[in-house]
């Protein structure tokens, strides 16, 4: 059911249903709460970060920051520091950090975050593609340009030499350095 929860999620947030991807966030991670243990606690931190990144997206900061900031420590306690679980939860706070407005911060948990994605898949995957776009996006939001632009243009070379159907993703890195 929460892979389920998954699927319908991203659809409502990519249709710009920000309301609809909350409640199906909020209903997943009560499913998982009264699930048996070890298959709740798997899932639940990336249940959290969905009701994260949704209350971000609601412009609803300070929850999100919270919500992030327990999805990053419920995966660190089931799967450790180092492992994709929590490095997706620390990079979905530190581009809640960079939306809210505060991209210092967000570039503090978006950088480490970045060099070990770059460790686990190499500079030639989505994750990290996606993680140098965040992180473009701070460096524009601190006024240095020459840096987000060197940023979006890896992302989108990060983008194109993946093996994730990512072709939207190179167009927005592209965007963005024309903008």
């Amino acid at each position: 059911r929460d892979a389920i929860a998954d699927v319908r999620w991203d659809l409502a947030r990519d249709a710009g249903e920000s309301a609809l991807s909350l409640a199906i966030a909020e209903r997943a991670i009560a499913a998982l709460e009264s699930a048996p243990r070890e298959l709740g606690e798997a899932r639940l931190p990336r249940a959290l970060q969905r009701r994260g990144v949704s209350l971000k997206d609601m412009r609803r900061f300070d929850e999100s920051e919270s919500e992030l900031r327990r999805a990053v420590a419920t995966a660190t306690a089931h799967y450790g520091p180092t492992h994709l679980r929590t490095l997706l939860a620390r990079q979905s706070l530190g581009w809640s950090l960079v939306g809210r407005g505060e991209p210092a911060a967000g570039l503090a948990e978006l950088e480490p975050v970045g060099e070990q994605l770059r460790a686990l898949f190499g500079k030639a995957s989505f994750h990290y593609g996606s993680n140098l776009f965040n992180r473009a996006l701070a460096y524009e939001s601190l006024g240095d340009p020459r840096r987000a632009i060197e940023l979006f243009r890896e992302a989108a070379s990060a983008y194109a030499d993946s093996t994730a159907s990512a072709t939207s993703q190179v167009g927005w890195a592209f965007l963005n350095v024309a903008d």
